[in-house]
């Protein structure tokens, strides 16, 4: 009875615990980068290479029109959402 436990659906679950830890920790360095950008007035990489947005409005600089974008902004929403 108690070598069915390690043939069991989910036995192998805590191999991939470190994977999700990995996850987790590198979306906290984007979000991290991402909050530090905006704090310190500086464009973020990743979106300088985009010129307009999903709606169509084209970009300045900063990038400021993508985290308020009815259309594709999704921080305000979750932020509304709280």
């Amino acid at each position: 009875m108690h070598l069915k436990s390690y043939v069991g659906p989910n036995a192998n679950a805590w191999l991939f615990a470190y994977q999700m830890i990995l996850f987790i920790y590198l979306l906290i360095l984007e979000v991290f980068s991402i909050v530090l950008c905006i704090r310190l007035g500086l464009p973020h990489p990743l979106a300088l290479s985009l010129s307009h947005c999903i709606c169509g409005q084209p970009l300045d600089l900063m990038r400021i029109h993508l985290l308020s974008c009815a259309h594709g902004g999704e921080s305000m929403a979750s932020h509304d959402v709280m």
